[in-house]
C-alpha cells in the first residue's frame, strides 16, 4: 500500500491495511496482526493504532462478510490406527524415517506441541531412558515457563515409543549425544535441529502415500489432537489430560476430535437407545 514504515498510520491507512489482510489471509488471524502491528508501532516510538469508530465500523464488516468462510479449521487428529497403517512402510534402518517415527510416537503419546521437540525445542539431556518408558523434560511451553515432566509409557506392540527411540539412537554417532545438542536433528553431518516444516513435510507425504487422504487436513496439532482423543476414548479422566497435556484451562476439550472419529460419533449417540421405549407417563 506504499505506507511508510516509520511514520504514524491514519485510521482510513489502519482500515485499508485491514481489508488487505482479510482479503489474502484467514479472518482469524486480523486480531494478531492488529497486535503486531500495534507491537511495531510502539518499538517504533509511534502513536497507538487509531481505532476509532471508522475502524471499528470497517473491522465489524470484516468479520460478517468473512465470518462464514474464513475461519481456521482444526486439524484432523491422528489415531492409532492411522499409525498402525503408517509403521509398515517406515524403515527404521534409514536415519530420516527413524528420526520422523520416534518424534511422532514422542508427540502422539507425549501430547506434545511441535515446537517442544522440533527447532531444538529438545535436546539431548532432556530425554532419558528407563525401564517404564521415556522420560523428556519440557525446557518450556505455552502454559509453562518452567521445565515440565512428560512420562512416556513403553508398549508391547508396533507403537512402542522405547522401540522407536532406540532404532533413532543407534543412527546419533557418539559426537552427537552430547547433553546440549539437539535431540531431533536434520542429518547426522550437524547439530542443526531438525524444523516443524521439514517434519511437516514428511508427516503430510506419510498421509498422502499411506493414509491416502487430504495431506492437508493434517498439521503439526495433528499429534497432540489425535493423543489427546485416544485418551478420552480410552476412558482416562480429563484431569489427568490435562495434566498430561500440561493445559491450564478447559482448553484441552477442543482437541477431541469429535467430528473425524467414528468412536466418539458412536459414543454420542449410544445413550439414545435408552429411550427407544420410554415408560409411559401414568394416567391421572
Amino acid at each position: 500500500m506504499r505506507i511508510d514504515p516509520t511514520a504514524p498510520l491514519t485510521e482510513l491507512q489502519l482500515c485499508g491495511v485491514c481489508i488487505l489482510y482479510s482479503h489474502t489471509h484467514r479472518i482469524t488471524g486480523l486480531a494478531g496482526f492488529l497486535s503486531a502491528i500495534s507491537h511495531h508501532a510502539m518499538c517504533a516510538g509511534l502513536p497507538d493504532l487509531p481505532r476509532g469508530r471508522t475502524f471499528d465500523r470497517v473491522k465489524s464488516g470484516l468479520l460478517n462478510f468473512y465470518g462464514n468462510d474464513n475461519f481456521s479449521r482444526p486439524a484432523r487428529a491422528f489415531t492409532l490406527h492411522d499409525l498402525r497403517a503408517i509403521r509398515p512402510h517406515i524403515d527404521l534402518n534409514t536415519f530420516a524415517d527413524a528420526r520422523d517415527w520416534c518424534a511422532a510416537l514422542f508427540a502422539f503419546f507425549g501430547l506434545l506441541r511441535i515446537k517442544e521437540y522440533t527447532c531444538s525445542g529438545l535436546v539431548q539431556k532432556q530425554v532419558a531412558l528407563h525401564s517404564w518408558g521415556i522420560n523428556l523434560a519440557i525446557p518450556f511451553s505455552k502454559t509453562s515457563l518452567i521445565p515440565t515432566t512428560v512420562a512416556i509409557i513403553r508398549r508391547d506392540d508396533t507403537l512402542c515409543p522405547v522401540a522407536a527411540y532406540r532404532a533413532y539412537a543407534k543412527h546419533l554417532p557418539a559426537r552427537l549425544r552430547r547433553p546440549t545438542v539437539p535431540f531431533f536433528l536434520h542429518d547426522t553431518s550437524s547439530t542443526t535441529p531438525l524444523t516443524d516444516s521439514t517434519f511437516l513435510r514428511h508427516i503430510r507425504r506419510w498421509v498422502r502415500d499411506h493414509l491416502h487422504q487430504d495431506p492437508d487436513d493434517f498439521s503439526g496439532h495433528s499429534f497432540r489432537r489425535g493423543g489427546t482423543t485416544a485418551l478420552q476414548i480410552a476412558g482416562v479422566p480429563e484431569s489427568t489430560i490435562a495434566n498430561h497435556g500440561r493445559w491450564k484451562s478447559l482448553a484441552y476439550r477442543a482437541y477431541f476430535d469429535i467430528q473425524h472419529n467414528l468412536h466418539l460419533r458412536l459414543a454420542a449417540t449410544a445413550q439414545l437407545s435408552l429411550f427407544d421405549n420410554p415408560p409411559s407417563e401414568p394416567s391421572l
